[in-house]
């Protein structure tokens, strides 16, 4: 759970890989959102208590995409700490006939 006051727009986040059991992300009950679990989301705006992203505004019919709560977001991405390079072999195949 990520305190939302501490967050600002351009910020990066993960998203849960999955909800909550007691209810507490408020989540789409149609499985609308469910496509964003797991995805690395960034902050276009912040409320009392959710937040907009960027990559879902054009989610409900754009209707400036969903409201993400503090349960919904795993943790904030600090210096691209969520990024692991691609492995030896896949830059060898591009180099390799």
């Amino acid at each position: 759970m990520v305190d939302i006051s501490t967050l600002n727009p351009g910020d990066r986040v993960r998203i849960v890989d999955r909800w909550p059991a007691d209810g507490s992300a408020r989540q789409n009950p149609d499985g609308k959102m469910d496509k964003w679990l797991g995805s690395v989301m960034t902050v276009s705006g912040v409320g009392n208590d959710f937040v907009k992203m960027l990559e879902d505004c054009n989610d409900r019919n754009s209707w400036r995409g969903w409201a993400w709560n503090s349960f919904t977001i795993a943790y904030v991405i600090e210096d691209d700490a969520d990024f692991s390079p691609a492995p030896e072999s896949d830059f060898l195949s591009l180099i390799a006939p």
